[in-house]
């Protein structure tokens, strides 16, 4: 995993994450995943959701909202909150 002078992951390695998470579970194409578009477009149900979710909270050692890509419109955005939740856990 890519990571910041500080240690942290990157914004782009956290995108990527998520996106190869994504690709797999709902078996799309990564290269068909965008970052900046919205969540709704991606065929991702609650229940591959919460799985992502959880994978991430234990990747990452943050607790994250069940609802994080419904309250975060894009894979980028999702991304940075969870970089925000490991700058305040870690300072």
């Amino acid at each position: 995993m890519k990571r910041n002078l500080n240690g942290r992951p990157a914004l782009h390695e956290v995108e990527q994450n998520i996106i190869r998470k994504i690709s797999s579970y709902c078996k799309i194409e990564i290269g068909a995943i965008d970052p900046l578009a919205p969540m709704d477009q991606i065929a991702l149900d609650s229940i591959l959701a919460m799985t992502i979710i959880e994978e991430l909270q234990h990747e990452y050692e943050v607790d994250l909202p069940n609802y994080l890509f419904y309250e975060h419109e894009t894979i980028r955005s999702s991304a940075k909150y969870i970089l925000g939740l490991i700058e305040t856990a870690h300072t």
